[in-house]
């Protein structure tokens, strides 16, 4: 959802909305999954009006572990290069992560994005049995693993 202030352009003319987007850009398996009990850090590319240099007033991300019922905030970092992310740890028990993701720019234009089951979460453990099993393949008893390595291939 967007809100901002425009005007009507002259009639030969067109005018450009202050229209900005988030995307969440998580490195993910093959099966977009991420180890569930591990922590991911989940960069964050903005397009549009608040993509230009210094004109961010406010920028959240919350994540929910139960499709949106319960929020909980993220801090987002900016590294020197400008480069924003959030470091997300997800509980070894949750099956999905959900995002909310409020930015308003310097202009007062504001949007908040709910993404749902954004991605899945992939049990781990040694002994676990299950549908994983599956999904990772019998040469791999943790989804850790081999995500780690599908992950460090493609870095």
């Amino acid at each position: 959802m967007w809100t901002f202030t425009s005007a009507r352009p002259a009639s030969d003319r067109t005018a450009r909305l202050p229209l900005s987007t988030v995307r969440l850009a998580p490195k993910l398996s093959l099966h977009g999954t991420a180890p569930a009990g591990s922590t991911l850090t989940v960069p964050l590319k903005l397009s549009g009006a608040a993509a230009a240099a210094g004109q961010v007033a406010a920028l959240t991300v919350n994540v929910s572990y139960d499709g949106g019922r319960t929020w909980k905030p993220l801090t987002v970092t900016t590294d020197a290069k400008g480069a924003r992310s959030v470091s997300v740890k997800h509980p070894a028990t949750a099956k999905a992560v959900s995002f909310r993701v409020d930015l308003k720019d310097k202009g007062g234009n504001t949007m908040r994005e709910t993404i749902t089951n954004a991605y899945r979460l992939a049990p781990c453990g040694d002994n676990e049995e299950g549908p994983h099993r599956k999904q990772w393949g019998p040469s791999t008893s943790c989804p850790v693993r081999h995500w780690r390595r599908i992950r460090d291939s493609n870095s």
